[in-house]
């Protein structure tokens, strides 16, 4: 009970076998991506002084290159990297389907972590190829991530 739509503790079942590979693409992205990493360079390092961008930029590229590693994803080439999160993705939109949220008309936990997945990879800041998969393939969750960003950060 109360975990409904497939999903099951542990992370076994439709949710949690695909949130978890969605999780890293942004790590993945950002170390595979030139234009990604600059996007991520402006938006969190912008106010670094230039003295030290550079080394503390280098040094967190590198830390997220080696967990991503550390963690597996990395492991795989960036043809399969890109279909295993098209498939989490395809995952993610059908247990979505058309339901205001993942889990149903109410918000829950699900929608907490779907929400950042989702948001991170639709960013019109950091272009991908997965971002481009997503609003073709999966156009549920661009309107979804629209509706949770509009229903929880209307004042922001």
């Amino acid at each position: 009970g109360g975990w409904g739509g497939g999903v099951r503790p542990g992370g076994k079942g439709r949710g949690g076998c695909s949130l978890r590979p969605c999780r890293w693409n942004g790590a993945a992205g950002v170390c595979e991506s030139e234009a990604a990493w600059a996007a991520t360079v402006r938006a969190f390092f912008g106010s670094v002084p230039a003295l030290i961008c550079g080394p503390v930029t280098a040094m967190v590229r590198a830390r997220v290159a080696r967990s991503t590693f550390e963690q597996g994803m990395a492991r795989h080439s960036p043809a399969d990297q890109l279909f295993i999160h098209r498939r989490a993705l395809r995952a993610l939109s059908s247990l979505l389907g058309d339901k205001a949220y993942m889990l149903g008309d109410a918000p829950t936990e699900a929608d907490c972590a779907a929400f950042a997945i989702c948001d991170n990879i639709l960013a019109a800041a950091w272009p991908n190829p997965l971002a481009d998969y997503a609003r073709a393939e999966c156009r549920n969750l661009e309107a979804y991530c629209a509706r949770v960003r509009a229903a929880w950060f209307a004042g922001g």
